[in-house]
């Protein structure tokens, strides 16, 4: 064997990679960029040192192209990065290889990472739930609070206060109890990860809203049974004055209830009085 190059052909499925032919058999892939850069030329004299020289330096290539790859759909941390490459199973060399060239051109900072996702999530999250989700993405407490002594705590409460109005919004759609509302926005802005001393500022501030609401809500309601207890009286009165000129259960319901709609009771209230009346008489 003369293990002399015989044939360097362009893959037919992905032009960027070629198949090197040795004494005129099939010998290993790789990247075309490394046919130029090892001057891999037919005739040429390939040992098996150059051969696996030439593996190691193919694998470092589809690494570091995966790694560009990800990064150019969205950033990833130190430790997401390396999970990704040794799901791919590349080896601590080659991916220690990539990130020499990842930090060479910035492409992957920690520092720079944090910055930017505080940026994107303090408006909805506090620092708790920040500091939280960044550790376990693998930045360094170090880094996260460098990061986070940049966010003014002005920031964070008026950020607070705008969040918790939309929830208060969407909770007195459903609720009016004083306690339950109060509640549910407090354990809200604590899973959000706003600290007890925000959290308690803000709803402090709030108490006034909150007050106000349910004060209403009890004023409806006790009009409402005010309103149904009028309803009950006038209904039965009508129902005794009906029954003494007719005994027909299906007149005396059509009369009744034409009678109460012209008093301006609604179908259900109306309803559900009659329901009653009829069953207990």
């Amino acid at each position: 064997m003369n293990n002399k190059i015989t044939k360097i052909e362009t893959q037919k499925k992905n032009k960027e990679r070629v198949n090197i032919y040795v004494d005129g058999e099939y010998k290993f892939p790789c990247n075309s960029q490394i046919v130029f850069s090892y001057n891999l030329k037919v005739g040429n004299v390939i040992d098996t040192d150059k051969i696996k020289e030439v593996a190691e330096e193919d694998s470092f290539i589809a690494c570091k192209n995966y790694a560009l790859n990800v990064i150019d759909r969205n950033l990833k941390t130190e430790k997401q990065m390396v999970e990704k490459l040794k799901k791919r199973e590349y080896s601590d060399k080659i991916i220690k290889r990539v990130f020499i060239f990842l930090e060479e051109y910035n492409l992957i900072n920690d520092e720079n990472y944090a910055n930017l996702y505080i940026k994107d999530k303090i408006q909805k999250q506090g620092k708790i739930r920040i500091r939280y989700d960044l550790l376990k993405k693998g930045i360094s407490k170090e880094i996260i609070d460098k990061s986070l002594q940049n966010v003014d705590d002005y920031e964070e409460l008026k950020a607070a206060e705008s969040l918790l109005q939309k929830k208060y919004e969407s909770i007195i759609r459903i609720e009016r109890d004083y306690y339950k509302i109060y509640s549910r926005l407090k354990s809200y802005m604590l899973r959000c990860g706003y600290r007890s001393n925000v959290v308690s500022e803000i709803l402090k501030r709030k108490l006034k809203d909150i007050e106000d609401i349910t004060e209403n809500s009890q004023n409806e309601k006790n009009n409402k049974d005010v309103k149904n207890k009028d309803l009950k009286i006038i209904a039965e009165k009508r129902y005794n004055i009906i029954r003494k000129s007719e005994n027909d259960n299906k007149k005396v319901y059509r009369k009744l209830w034409e009678y109460l709609m012209r008093r301006g009771y609604s179908k259900d209230e109306i309803k559900n009085e009659l329901e009653k009346i009829m069953s207990d008489n």
